[in-house]
């Protein structure tokens, strides 16, 4: 007969005022972990909550005493919602999994990756930390400067973020002083800015269907999302397929910038592919992965808003036995030259009158 494993619930916000929020909430987080462990037949010996920064560690009073308890083998497993209530930090899960290690205990959580020491699964945990206030400065810095580039186009930019829950900053606006205000809001955002990518993509092509300019200044505007991530989704509710048909219906391209969490194991290098680009989502819309491998983002947000801007628009005009008869037709560009072209829809489906 298997010994029970004895299994302490921890349950995290960063202030009073987001256990109040649906899905940040303590109460949902300790259900998610109750059914996790209930799922694996493990005994939840206690369920600890608190409220605290997730950027300390040694600073958090019940933390330390599940450390503690830990170390006097009084508990098996240490179960979370997401890694990020653990700690945002991921020098502080390897703390915590070098400790736990020496009783043979271990972290887990419901979703989101959880390291298991090798090489490859620490660069994963290390990718998933983003959101650090050092990258999120320097963020700031570099976008208010990707708007200033954009600026003499006619620009309208909606802000958007995306952690345990997709949350719309600002709405279309062309005006500075709300852009600048919202960046300086991202500096306080707690709950780190990457999790669910797919379903933010999702949100934010319905937010230019509904209420991005149809016009400027009688020119069909170029629509694109600019997604900031780590690279590593989780616990999306839309597939990437559903997002890349989406965003071609729309005629909405997709840019990445995976940010440099990876850099403490690579350096400079180019990373893995991750799941985001494995998913085809910018390629298949008609975008480009950039990847910010240095401090600093300036000259890499400079590229993507010269990218952006260098693109236009084809018409096509299907002749008239084609245009309802209900059938795939499939639309390839061609270039005399050898010109980097980039094609968001491969074709055309109308359907047929009936």
């Amino acid at each position: 007969m298997s010994e029970t494993v004895r299994c302490i619930i921890y349950a995290r916000v960063s202030t009073d005022a987001q256990s109040k929020e649906d899905k940040l909430s303590i109460p949902d987080q300790v259900d998610k972990c109750v059914a996790h462990a209930r799922v694996r037949d493990w005994s939840v010996i206690e369920v600890v909550r608190e409220s605290h920064t997730g950027a300390d560690l040694d600073e958090r009073p019940e933390m330390t005493r599940i450390r503690r308890m830990v170390a006097a083998r009084g508990a098996d497993v240490l179960l979370v919602w997401h890694p990020d209530r653990l700690s945002r930090d991921p020098d502080h899960r390897a703390v915590l999994r070098y400790e736990f290690k020496k009783t043979k205990a271990r972290w887990d959580a419901v979703t989101g990756h959880v390291s298991d020491g090798t090489i490859i699964s620490n660069a994963m945990d290390y990718i998933s930390g983003v959101g650090s206030a050092q990258e999120l400065e320097r963020l700031r810095a570099a976008l208010q400067i990707f708007v200033e580039n954009l600026a003499d186009y006619q620009s309208y930019f909606a802000i958007m973020t995306f952690g345990m829950e997709v949350k719309t900053l600002q709405s279309f606006t062309n005006r500075p002083d709300k852009l600048e205000k919202t960046f300086n809001k991202l500096l306080k955002d707690e709950e780190g800015l990457s999790t669910h990518a797919y379903d933010a993509v999702d949100d934010a092509i319905r937010l230019l269907q509904k209420k991005s300019p149809t016009s400027i200044k009688n020119q069909l505007p170029k629509r694109a999302v600019i997604l900031i991530t780590d690279g590593f989704p989780v616990g999306d509710t839309v597939a990437p397929r559903t997002v890349i048909e989406r965003a071609n219906n729309a005629e909405t391209s997709v840019y990445s910038v995976i940010l440099p969490s990876f850099s403490r194991l690579q350096g400079n290098k180019k990373p893995l592919m991750t799941p985001l680009e494995a998913s085809g989502l910018t390629e298949k819309t008609g975008g480009k992965n950039f990847y910010a491998t240095r401090n600093n983002y300036e000259p890499l947000f400079k590229a993507l808003a010269e990218e952006i801007t260098a693109s236009y628009v084809l018409a096509f005009y299907p002749s008239e036995p084609n245009q309802r008869d209900g059938k795939f037709h499939e639309v390839k560009i061609k270039t005399l030259r050898d010109y980097t072209i980039k094609q968001n829809r491969a074709g055309y489906l109308i359907k047929s009158k009936k």
